[in-house]
């Protein structure tokens, strides 16, 4: 059935969808998206590698507490979930370094402390794009 104001406007029934049987799936916003591939020495939570993720974030000026952590091996499918201008990846994720920034897991860092560099370089084009 169409509703009056449609059927003014010609709009027939075909043409008319009613939404209130859809659901709505509303994408999580942050300015920062931080995604890790499954980790033992995981960032998501309280660890070494957390800490050492917060020290690596504060040094261009951003706190992790505004960021949001996860751990997804699925980065073609983030932006069905997460809104977010900036995307960093931390890990093994060397296919996508053309898309978003990709840095060594920290808790790579702490195994190999060479990679510092690596990660630093990165996230001064993280704090350029801010």
């Amino acid at each position: 059935m169409v509703t009056g104001y449609l059927q003014d406007l010609g709009v027939a029934n075909f043409e008319f969808l009613e939404t209130k049987n859809i659901p709505l799936v509303a994408k999580i916003k942050t300015q920062i998206l931080i995604v890790e591939q499954n980790s033992t020495n995981s960032f998501c939570k309280n660890s070494t590698s957390r800490d050492l993720l917060a020290l690596m974030l504060k040094a261009i000026g951003v706190d992790i507490a505004k960021t949001i952590c996860i751990n997804s091996d699925s980065v073609e499918q983030l932006s069905t979930k997460y809104i977010a201008p900036i995307i960093i990846l931390a890990g093994d994720f060397v296919k996508y370094e053309n898309d978003y920034f990709v840095i060594p897991h920290p808790a790579e860092i702490l195994k190999t402390p060479e990679l510092k560099r690596d990660a630093w370089e990165i996230l001064k084009k993280v704090k350029e794009n801010l």
